[in-house]
Order: structure tokens, then sequence, then C-alpha cells
């Protein structure tokens, strides 16, 4: 009975340790398989937001937005009506769309803090609109890889939001044109019109009442005999 006892107890116990290094071997083949398809699928998680923006394809950089401003969408949809409270803005700038940001801070801190940005990242200084109270609209330049100069600007401004004061920041700016795609593209379409195939002419100035001026059967009969 005893010996019986041991038996089960030597077989019971093998069967555990078996379980245990059974475990021990799957654990040891799959972690590494996981932690290789989290890594691969960080890596490709990276390769996908490395999206090249406008500013970086004209190589003159992306301009950061104000720290601790919220993008308003609100304010955006109702870019319009939002310009129409605001100083005159710059006709350079009347065509051009605007990102809407608020702050707490001053508008006098946002200014200072674009003009530190704006020169450490190469910018060059080309004006400001001061509106007083209003707040200011200042501009910088700055050299693209297409040999023009793409302009920036931005405002800040106090601006009154569901009866509280906020400071506005506007940012926008301007990409010239290349001249030589508008000449190419008026001469194909000169070049594209139709000429005509011949040439009519007249006897007389003045066609007789009654007579077309081709001479053809009345257009009444039908038109089965025309061209398009």
């Amino acid at each position: 009975f005893n010996i019986e006892r041991i038996k089960m107890y030597i077989i019971k116990r093998n069967k555990i340790v078996s379980s245990i290094i059974l475990i021990f071997f799957i654990t040891a083949i799959v972690l590494p398989s996981i932690s290789c398809n989290i890594s691969s699928g960080s890596s490709s998680g990276n390769k996908s937001s490395g999206v090249i923006s406008l500013f970086d394809s004209l190589e003159i950089g992306d301009v950061p937005s104000f720290p601790g401003s919220r993008l308003d969408v609100d304010l955006y949809r109702n870019l319009d009506s939002v310009l129409r409270e605001l100083p005159e803005l710059p006709e350079l700038f009347s065509g051009s769309g605007f990102s809407t940001y608020v702050t707490k801070s001053s508008p006098e801190g946002v200014r200072a803090y674009y003009t530190e940005q704006m020169k450490s990242l190469g910018w060059e200084f080309v004006d400001t609109y001061d509106y007083g109270d209003r707040g200011s609209f200042t501009t910088w330049q700055k050299m693209a890889n297409t040999g023009k100069y793409v302009i920036y600007g931005v405002f800040a401004g106090h601006y009154l939001k569901n009866d509280k004061t906020v400071t506005l920041i506007l940012n926008g700016f301007i990409i010239p044109g290349n001249e030589a795609d508008v000449e190419d593209s008026n001469s194909t379409q000169k070049e594209a019109a139709v000429e005509p195939e011949g040439t009519i002419y007249f006897k007389n100035t003045t066609p007789p009442a009654g007579q077309g001026l081709l001479l053809t059967k009345s257009i009444s009969m039908g038109i089965e005999q025309w061209k398009t």
C-alpha cells in the first residue's frame, strides 16, 4: 500500500514538474515574438507619422504654434465674421487663410515669442502693423527653394468670446505662385483654341433680303447635312 502511494506521488510530482518546464518553454518562445511585433508595430507607426509638411517641402521649416495656445475650431469656422471684428489687416493677406488660436497670455507676450522664434528659425523681419490696444500684425519672410520669398504673418490681440476676453492669434502665410507656370498654362490654352479650317468670303457686305450667308437649304428643313 505504501509503495503504491509512493508511486502515485512520484507520478504526480513528475507531471507537475513537466507542466512547469512546458510553461517556461512556451514562455521563452512566445515572449520574443510578442516583443518583436510590438517593436515592429511601433516602428511602422513611426514611419507612418513621418509626413512632410508644406513648409518642409519648400525647405523653409515649420513655424511652431504659441506654447499653451489651443486651436479654436469655432472661430476658424466663422473666420470671415472674426476678421470683420478685427482691425483691417494688410492687403497682402486679404486672400489668405488663417489658423485661429487662443491663449491666456498677453498679446505682447505672443509678439515677443514669435519675434524670438522667427529670428532663430532664419526668418527675416519685414514689418509690424500696430493697432494700439487692439493688437498688432507682424510679418516675416524667408526664401523658399522656388527662389521666392514666403511671407508669414501673425496677428495677436484681445478678442471677446462668450463674454470673456482672450488673446486671439491668427497665423497666415502667402506663397507666391510660379509665374512661369501661369504663362505656360495661358500659352497652352491659346494653342488649344480652335482655329477656322478655311475662310468664308462674301461678295456683298450686306446679304440680300431673305437670303442667308451660306448657300444651304432652309434650316427648317432639318440639319442632317450639317456637321458639328
